[in-house]
């Protein structure tokens, strides 16, 4: 779900001008809905963080990207591009893939940090076209994605409006913040 929510509430900008680090941070991807591909990233794992999984922010020398770890096991999720228009459907070509399969295309062909390997496959391609075409995670089987679903209004953040998902954000961090003093 933060795939798509990425992909329906903010569009894309590319780099070139003084002022790139505008469109950079997860605040011009989530508050703004424009940003380039670090903005991209930097909302993915923050959005990540938010709903209790663990992320990674990793780079190319021109491009930006996540890694996400699903029952212990690490996955690529490249949601600029898998940002093709207004909404986000099967077939999935950048969400869940391992370092074999993202590293086909150039732009993902090395990255900083490369410490962490991302080879799952239990919740690669097929299980995340599923996921978009039935609308539930009882394909994949997985724990960590069912108790997301399940969590309710628990420790995730649930997409409801823009406003209120971008207030429920600033909540969550604004406690870690408190609880890490």
């Amino acid at each position: 779900e933060i795939v798509r929510w990425i992909v329906e509430n903010c569009e894309y900008r590319s780099m070139g001008g003084p002022y790139d680090w505008v469109d950079a941070t997860a605040y011009s991807c989530i508050v703004n809905g424009k940003a380039c591909c670090s903005g991209y990233a930097d909302a993915f794992l923050q959005m990540a963080k938010a709903c209790g999984l663990s992320a990674r922010y990793i780079h190319s020398s021109s491009h930006a990207w996540n890694l996400v770890k699903l029952d212990g096991d690490w996955y690529h999720v490249d949601v600029t591009w898998e940002d093709q228009g207004d909404t986000w459907s099967a077939p999935s070509l950048y969400t869940n893939l391992t370092d074999s399969i993202i590293r086909d295309d150039s732009s993902h062909a090395n990255w900083t940090p490369s410490s962490v390997r991302a080879n799952g496959t239990r919740y690669g391609s097929t299980a995340v076209d599923l996921f978009l075409e039935y609308g539930d995670v009882s394909y994949s089987g997985g724990a960590d994605l069912k108790r997301l679903e399940a969590a309710g209004e628990g420790n995730v953040i649930q997409h409801r409006d823009i406003d209120q998902t971008i207030q429920d954000i600033q909540d969550y961090m604004d406690n870690q913040i408190q609880q890490r003093r």
